[in-house]
């Protein structure tokens, strides 16, 4: 090999090209890893709200079925739950629910209850 190849500089710059390339590759992949695990700890979030909405929405009707009006709170496992129970009229009730998941998430239910027809309208969730 002579010496003029060399310094005229082939290995140099495909080193740190490939250098750049392991890099960029492997910022990708910990990017990937970092919105995987988000994704799963959302999910996993999502569901334990959607179980103190069940949860919730059974209790309150039930409430309701015994003629209860007022506030109250549950403890659940995963979090808790105020309801406030209110008449709209004779026939119908309103129910409010504040879902707290780990003092830090709240999530809020409203609806309507018919006592005659058993049945629950005007769902609301934000």
């Amino acid at each position: 090999m002579k010496r003029g190849n060399i310094r005229n500089g082939f290995i140099y710059p495909f080193t740190v090209m490939l250098v750049l390339l392991f890099f960029m590759t492997a910022i990708h992949l910990t990017n990937l890893l970092v919105i995987e695990k988000k994704y799963y700890a959302d999910t996993k979030k999502f569901y334990f709200l959607q179980h103190l909405t069940y949860s919730g929405a059974a209790q309150s009707t039930k409430m309701i079925k015994e003629g209860f009006t007022g506030a109250f709170d549950i403890k659940d496992t995963y979090g808790t739950i105020h309801i406030t129970i209110m008449p709209l009229s004779p026939d119908t009730k309103s129910v409010s629910m504040e879902m707290t998941l780990n003092k830090e998430t709240k999530y809020y239910a409203y609806y309507e209850y018919s006592i005659a027809k058993q049945l629950i309208s005007k769902w609301y969730e934000w």
